[in-house]
């Protein structure tokens, strides 16, 4: 992809931004899901797939010109800090006000701006945000200010780059049968999947593939949603891709002698969407197990896990596989070290070569 704002949003990323002026959903379960967007925001206008991927667990951040735009590390749970938070600078696009992201540093680089969360807050609550957010391990950061244009300004390596916001093609309309169901399961088991990820480790990411059919996208898009309102997730740290898919992207796993990897599997309902008292039930499981120091890793649930297990091995240790992935499963793919043990199936394990 090209390093340019102006060029990515323009050409790469403009499917997220182009809005639908009427959108059909047939199927009833994504239905249910698109209703709730347009309750919780209000919409009766066009909508945009930026938006859907926009939802922090609350109403959308109420902005006035010359607030201030800061960048955070780390993950929220302050529900005070969500209620002003926004996923990515796609969210940033998505706001009826323009912007402008002077960057910082090293942050300059568009790759860095486009995967930070935010926080909007006037210009008087700043301060007060980044002593308290040290207390939470947070870290915040001046990015820029809000401002009463339409454009988005960001001082890229190139130099200054805006976009006129109100220039996004438009299109006249989609339908959303149940042909498109798949797609939102998966977007709604990725954002499952990055909650269960963030009880473990810092800085899982989604992976959003932006190529093909725009009903495609937009379920994948819909399903990211319903899960977020159904959890009240805080934002979910988002890149975007060229390919047609949707996945959990961790850091890599730690690997040692004796490191047990163990599936946890997690009962689902209809379409393969988690149930909602289980899913809870893990979610606090998994947070308890890693307090307490038995577990040490997380990864994403994929169909080839072996093998993405056999590529931890490295030069002294070697991966023995105990079971096979059941089919058609979902959960959390945890590693626990010599001596611990959690309530799933025994995926393998590594030992010295």
């Amino acid at each position: 992809m090209s390093n340019s704002f102006e060029k990515l949003y323009k050409e790469d990323y403009a499917v997220l931004f182009k809005s639908i002026n009427s959108i059909t959903v047939n199927d009833p379960v994504m239905k249910d899901a698109f209703d709730k967007f347009c309750d919780i925001y209000g919409y009766n206008r066009s909508v945009t797939i930026a938006e859907l991927l926009s939802f922090n667990g609350c109403d959308r951040p109420k902005v006035k010109d010359g607030n201030v735009i800061l960048s955070y590390t780390g993950n929220i749970t302050n529900s005070k800090h969500i209620k002003n938070a926004l996923s990515g600078l796609h969210s940033l696009m998505s706001l009826d006000k323009g912007f402008s992201l002077q960057g910082i540093a090293e942050q300059i680089n568009i790759d860095y701006l486009q995967t930070y969360n935010y926080v909007i807050l006037p210009e008087n609550k700043v301060e007060k945000i980044i002593k308290k957010g040290a207390k939470d391990n947070l870290v915040f950061k001046k990015m820029g200010k809000i401002n009463s244009s339409n454009k988005a300004s960001i001082n890229c390596e190139s130099g200054i780059e805006s976009i006129d916001k109100s220039d996004f093609d438009k299109i006249d309309n989609i339908v959303i049968t149940n042909f498109y169901i798949e797609d939102f399961v998966k977007g709604y088991q990725s954002a499952c999947s990055v909650k269960i990820s963030d009880c473990i480790s810092d800085n899982n990411i989604l992976r959003f593939g932006i190529i093909g059919a725009v009903e495609k996208i937009f379920a994948r898009a819909l399903g990211v949603f319903a899960a977020s309102v159904q959890y009240k997730m805080p934002p979910i740290k988002i890149v975007f891709a060229n390919e047609d898919n949707i996945t959990v992207a961790v850091p890599r796993p730690n690997v040692a002698d004796g490191d047990y990897f163990y599936l946890l599997k997690l009962r689902t309902i209809e379409n393969g969407i988690p149930e909602r008292i289980h899913y809870s039930q893990l979610c606090y499981y998994l947070t308890e197990k890693k307090r307490e120091g038995i577990i040490k890793d997380v990864l994403p649930m994929k169909e080839n896990i072996q093998s993405v297990l056999k590529r931890l091995q490295g030069e002294s240790l070697v991966y023995e596989q105990l079971s096979e992935l059941p089919e058609n499963c979902y959960g959390a793919i945890v590693s626990v070290p010599r001596g611990e043990s959690v309530n799933g199936l025994k995926l393998g394990y590594f030992k010295c070569k």
